[in-house]
């Protein structure tokens, strides 16, 4: 399947939010541009884009049931500090949903974003595990966590998508 890039309509077949056009000049403005056929960028920008379908719990939501990916979104506001509004609509996909992708695409090049968890023999999900033949010994480290916690996290990722993720824990407030 060739690149789909999602133009804020919320396309059947979206399969990225970024195009190759909008990587080149993303990595160009930076002066970073990793190596990668266009092929190669393309793949990585759809794994991206999976890995954040995975990973975030946006605000709102999906415009359509049949769209290819989570933006776009009904009921997505941000916060507008230069306005007298307390929030404004977040229209089609955010450009840092954007830059995201292509950040987590050079990620995708270099490696698995989402990787399989290794799983002992119990079906719990070990962080590592140490064998010795002799004189025997045997060592495993579990991560005790749910299956969320198998994913990769990316700091600079989880910061730019700080206003466009839903969260949680939050007090409630009564009218």
């Amino acid at each position: 399947m060739a690149l789909l890039e999602e133009d804020g309509t919320g396309l059947v077949g979206a399969n990225s939010y970024a195009s190759y056009a909008d990587w080149t000049a993303y990595w160009a403005d930076r002066g970073d541009a990793p190596a990668g056929t266009q092929t190669a960028v393309e793949q990585a920008l759809v794994r991206a884009a999976d890995y954040l379908g995975v990973r975030y719990q946006f605000v709102g939501q999906m415009l359509k049931s049949t769209q290819g990916l989570e933006w776009p979104r009904a009921y997505a506001y941000r916060s507008n500090p230069a306005s007298d509004a307390r929030c404004v609509p977040i229209e089609g996909v955010p450009p840092e949903v954007v830059e995201a992708n292509i950040e987590l695409a050079k990620r995708a090049l270099e490696g698995d974003l989402v990787p399989d968890p290794v799983l002992d023999t119990s079906g719990q999900t070990l962080a590592s595990k140490r064998d010795k033949v002799g004189p025997l010994e045997t060592e495993r480290v579990f991560t005790g966590g749910a299956p969320s916690s198998w994913v990769k996290r990316f700091p600079s990722v989880d910061h730019l998508l700080r206003h466009v993720v839903a969260r949680s824990g939050g007090s409630v407030h009564r009218a």
